[in-house]
């Protein structure tokens, strides 16, 4: 398991610290990140408020990712990453880029993504244009993101959704439930199926469904670490959770210009 790699004889984060924000009781990112990341990576996590409804107030949790930036900062993170997908994509087109703004002004300057940022950074670097989408949220919140995602050039061919409605049941949801799912949407023309939500435990079937359907799986978490290794210019090639985590050279994407 990579997170339980560390570095002889040096201190913990000597490659690189991940402040990750994260909302209410998800307890997904920093377990998914730990048993993603290379040896000599270290994630110090800072919470801030969510309601109980599966991206309730979207709008409002960028702003609260304000002072969790400021204090998180405190810990001398190489990168802060806000992991929460609706918390932008929900909300608009430019909604990812705003955070950041606010993050890396609040932060002092440390580089700042969210989770949106790196779905739409993986999307690119994959050239994918056309895919399926499958999710846990309800339809209008579905309808939210393929409205984001037609503004920003992309096309949701069909989607699947659990449509739960309380973080509770989500974070009880098991994990085949997602993987029956997502076979039941893939189609043939998909550039690749996509898994948005950060508190959904998807990264244990993205090598499952690469395998059965051929398609390239992106899901919240395993493109949030992405993005951060990106933005710490480490390379390591990452088995176990998906192609995109195999691509050799992932500092030398430049990303979506800010």
């Amino acid at each position: 398991m990579q997170g339980r790699e560390f570095l002889a004889g040096e201190p913990y984060g000597a490659r690189g610290k991940i402040g990750l924000i994260n909302v209410g009781g998800n307890p997904t990112p920093v377990v998914d990140f730990y048993r993603m990341i290379p040896a000599g990576v270290i994630v110090n996590e800072n919470k801030i408020h969510e309601p109980p409804q599966v991206a309730g107030e979207a709008e409002e949790l960028g702003k609260r990712a304000i002072e969790a930036a400021r204090v998180i900062a405190e810990g001398g993170p190489n990168v802060i990453a806000f992991t929460c997908t609706a918390s932008a994509m929900s909300v608009g087109p430019e909604a990812d880029y705003q955070q950041i703004k606010w993050m890396e002004e609040a932060s002092g300057g440390i580089p700042c993504t969210t989770t949106t940022t790196g779905i739409l950074n993986a999307f690119n670097l994959l050239g994918w244009k056309k895919f399926v989408m499958v999710s846990p949220y309800l339809q209008p919140i579905v309808d939210r993101f393929i409205n984001t995602l037609k503004a920003k050039g992309y096309t949701v061919l069909k989607s699947g959704t659990l449509a739960i409605e309380m973080l509770e049941e989500l974070r009880r949801t098991p994990t085949e439930k997602a993987y029956h799912l997502a076979l039941q949407t893939v189609v043939p023309e998909a550039d690749g199926i996509f898994i948005p939500c950060t508190t959904f435990r998807v990264i244990d079937i993205i090598q499952r469904l690469e395998k059965e359907t051929g398609k390239t799986v992106i899901t919240s978490n395993q493109a949030s670490l992405w993005e951060c290794l990106r933005l710490l210019k480490i390379d390591d090639p990452i088995p176990g959770f998906g192609k995109l985590l195999m691509l050799p050279n992932r500092s030398a994407f430049k990303g979506f210009p800010r």
